[in-house]
């Protein structure tokens, strides 16, 4: 068993001079235009806060039932959390002070009713075109196009219009979805930036590679914690928060490929996972979830399982996502498991980093087909 309590390391920070050539490459970029920046391929970077989204839309159309919806569905909580946090923060400005104040934001949601003269409006007419902006009048099934790296990088625009208010509001009942798992895909980026600042651990990536017949990228940061036979567990502690990644395999037995992720982390939970207090284990809430579906994973077929771990006869919990595959390659079941120990603590942002670690995933020697033969 392992002490899930977090481990502290003082590091001590280390102070760089700039160079004075960088300095005075600095003075030449921002002495450019914007635009002569952009036409040089030199991309200024973009603003804005992890998971934040800038709606452009007309102000009235804001304060109204359009509005809303957008409000209901982006702000929705983020899934599965001990206490609700939204899917993103979102901001709203009118096209007028977009154009002056918020161009280099990074994510932002253009919406418009083409039968209205207003500015966001007439700027989706003019990015349409006249050829495009016939078809979208004309055909329901066309109500969006996206722009990326216009004026800053990485930079997502994505534009939802319809010709009229009503089909606009249907549009965006049907298709919200769609638009938030856009931004959240394009985010995960960032939050890779973010999880490997400190570049990668090759030493624990090169052992995952080893034990498990996987490719997953681990943060620097990370350190192992146990190693056993057909299982690792990796974490990432600061006097706050900890973050731990498990890893196990088991040989196929080719009996029907169902959803065993959650029986196989109880399992290694009441195994490995322990707090200080005696007798204690983790294992899963059946109270809030877990929440599970069949998706893919950089194209390979797996069960994504979230909800909520606890620690028995202990007062500790969290969030926990996990992903169960069938890697046909080496004959083998995988599990691989994040879950955020971090009392007190927002965790979106946290589970969204596991994401992004889980976002490296491959199977050594296997690669997704366009057929839909995954190989998991």
């Amino acid at each position: 068993m392992y002490d899930l309590m977090p481990i502290v390391e003082k590091k001590a920070k280390a102070f760089f001079f700039l160079p004075l050539f960088c300095f005075g490459f600095f003075i030449v970029l921002t002495s450019c235009t914007e635009e002569q920046q952009r036409q040089a391929g030199v991309m200024p970077s973009s603003s804005g806060s992890h998971d934040e989204v800038l709606v452009v839309m007309n102000d009235s159309t804001w304060e109204g039932p359009l509005g809303d919806s957008i409000r209901k569905y982006f702000r929705a909580s983020f899934m599965v959390l001990p206490q609700p946090e939204p899917i993103f923060g979102v901001k709203q400005t009118s096209y007028d002070k977009f154009k002056d104040l918020f161009r280099k934001f990074r994510n932002v949601l253009f919406v418009g009713v083409l039968d209205r003269n207003h500015p966001t409006a007439n700027h989706i007419r003019e990015m349409l075109g006249d050829k495009q902006l016939k078809r979208a009048k004309s055909n329901q099934g066309f109500y969006s196009f996206i722009k990326r790296n216009r004026w800053a990088k990485p930079q997502l625009h994505c534009y939802l219009f319809a010709p009229d208010r009503s089909t606009l509001g249907k549009v965006i009942h049907r298709n919200h979805q769609r638009f938030i798992e856009l931004f959240q895909n394009s985010e995960l980026d960032k939050y890779k930036s973010l999880v490997y600042i400190e570049g990668t651990n090759n030493q624990l990536t090169e052992r995952v590679r080893e034990k498990f017949a996987i490719n997953l990228r681990i943060p620097s940061n990370y350190k192992k914690a146990m190693d056993k036979k057909n299982f690792m567990w990796l974490r990432y502690d600061t006097d706050e928060i900890t973050i731990n990644l498990m890893l196990s395999k088991k040989p196929y037995d080719n009996a029907q490929f169902a959803n065993k992720g959650i029986l196989w982390r109880n399992s290694l939970g009441k195994k490995y996972v322990e707090s200080t207090v005696k007798g204690s284990y983790m294992s899963t809430d059946t109270i809030l979830g877990p929440i599970s579906k069949k998706t893919k994973l950089n194209g390979y077929e797996v069960y994504e399982n979230r909800g909520l771990w606890r620690m028995e006869n202990d007062f500790m919990g969290g969030p926990f996502l996990n992903y169960y595959l069938l890697d046909r390659k080496h004959k083998q079941m995988i599990l691989m498991d994040g879950f955020v120990y971090a009392p007190g603590k927002d965790k979106k942002k946290l589970m969204r980093q596991l994401e992004a670690i889980f976002s490296t995933f491959s199977i050594q020697g296997w690669q997704p087909q366009k057929n839909g033969n995954t190989g998991s």
